[in-house]
């Protein structure tokens, strides 16, 4: 059998990032980025990224360091582009997105990525969080309660659902309902109550 004289080639990597991009230079790129942003030449950081990101498109961390300066600047469009790239959204990533679509008067698009999320992912707190806050912050109280009812007979231990329907009972002026909600998740969780507030930017 004659041997192929072609050259054999490593196939890249499925993710579309270069085998030789290690979280170290990545980290490097960051710092790089970083300095030019401490200067205050944010034009220049992101165009070291898009740079970057031509090379290694599916590079979360560019991607992520991209969308933060975009919404330094109030480029909102921008960082929700750079968002919906990511390969892997973090709930911190999914909370600032789920604000672009409230900014952006995009609320019927932050429930349907919620509801979808929450449907792949039934035995996720975040979302009956969050798609709780969503209702509430449009005053659709019992929308927001039902939602945490579906969560905590999903999840049985949920310290944060107690805490958000104590939250929601007490603007519902239902302080005994509150304080029973706010003693059960004290049980669950002591720690939980340091902080009464909710997530989204428009509550």
């Amino acid at each position: 059998m004659e041997k192929d004289n072609k050259t054999d080639k490593m196939s890249a990597p499925e993710n579309g990032m270069s085998l030789d991009y290690s979280e170290e230079l990545i980290q490097k790129d960051l710092e790089m980025a970083d300095r030019y942003c401490q200067q205050q030449d944010f034009m220049a950081a992101i165009a070291l990224l898009t740079q970057l990101l031509k090379q290694h498109p599916t590079a979360d961390a560019l991607l992520r360091k991209r969308a933060s300066i975009f919404l330094g600047l109030g480029l909102t469009q921008e960082a929700a582009q750079d968002l919906d790239s990511l390969q892997e959204m973090t709930l911190d990533d999914l909370i600032t997105r789920i604000n672009l679509y409230i900014q952006n008067q995009e609320t019927s698009q932050a429930f349907e990525v919620l509801r979808k999320r929450n449907e792949e992912n039934p035995n996720s707190k975040a979302e009956y969080l969050l798609i709780s806050q969503l209702h509430a912050s449009q005053k659709d109280y019992k929308s927001a309660l039902d939602i945490l009812q579906k969560g905590m007979d999903q999840i049985p231990t949920f310290p944060e659902a107690y805490k958000e329907r104590g939250r929601i009972r007490m603007l519902l002026h239902d302080s005994q309902g509150a304080m029973d909600d706010l003693k059960k998740a004290l049980e669950q969780d002591p720690g939980l109550l340091d902080n009464l507030n909710g997530t989204l930017s428009n509550q």
